[in-house]
């Protein structure tokens, strides 16, 4: 595994993976980020990964210019692949934190609002319109932020008018959704 491009572009991360960690795999990040940055600067933007798992995806956001980037994390395994990774490719140490919690209930209490919140949950969890909900109510992201979900192809996602659909395309059993808040 590598970082596809940016600042650590190219940089291997020699890290094992635990039994139950899937990280996303190069050629689904490439697809992945080509998409977005068809629609997202991402210089100096702070990010939220939710459901981070390895931490590949959050990491990419960080090479291609943000300013830092939250990991949420429930799982200790994960955890020490994130640290071991950001460690492997001597990621700055203030450029990112990680906060072993349940992604909904660290939403519930957050209060840093952010330019990017990216979710690739557990397709069985379907908390993508709880965590449009939540973001919305508690204005998590800026206004112009983007919300990225990555879910399983057939759950349906439901947004307020406070939400643009910029992008909405599926690609085998997944759907990747990026809605443009506006906090008016």
């Amino acid at each position: 595994m590598r970082v596809i491009s940016g600042k650590y572009g190219g940089r291997s991360i020699k890290g094992k993976m635990p039994a139950g960690v899937r990280p996303t795999t190069d050629k689904s990040r490439e697809s992945l980020f080509s998409t977005l940055d068809n629609y997202i600067y991402f210089e100096n933007k702070r990010v939220l990964d939710c459901y981070a798992g390895s931490g590949l995806v959050g990491i990419e956001f960080l090479s291609r210019g943000a300013k830092n980037c939250t990991f949420v994390e429930k799982n200790y395994q994960p955890i020490t692949v994130i640290k071991q990774f950001a460690s492997d490719i001597n990621l700055e140490k203030e450029s990112y934190n990680i906060v072993k919690s349940d992604v909904l209930a660290f939403l519930k209490k957050c209060d840093t609002i952010y330019n990017i919140i990216f979710s690739d949950a557990p397709y069985h969890l379907q908390t993508a319109n709880q965590i449009i909900i939540i973001v919305e109510d508690r204005k998590l992201l800026e206004h112009e932020g983007f919300l990225i979900l990555e879910t399983e192809d057939k759950e349906e996602i439901i947004y307020s008018s406070n939400f643009t659909l910029v992008k909405q395309k599926s690609f085998g059993i997944s759907k990747l959704t990026i809605l443009e808040f506006s906090n008016q």
